[in-house]
């Protein structure tokens, strides 16, 4: 078993939508980062964000890090 790891900074649009997404850290495994680009695409949209933070989750975007 590999002790997987990889880092993700994920922009998203004010309907929750991910417009882009880029790696930070992949993990340097091929499988595990596709699996990481599935779940992301399965898991939108995702909830709404505030109209406050709307600026900056697609200027800045949220980093996540797989495994969660």
């Amino acid at each position: 078993r590999q002790d997987l790891s990889a880092k993700i900074e994920i922009f998203i649009d004010r309907r929750g939508a991910i417009r882009t997404y880029r790696f930070v850290k992949p993990s340097g495994n091929p499988q595990f980062d596709e699996a990481v680009k599935r779940t992301l695409a399965a898991s939108q949209p995702f909830p709404l964000p505030p109209a406050a933070e709307v600026a900056s989750l697609l200027v800045h975007g949220i980093s996540v890090g797989f495994p969660l």
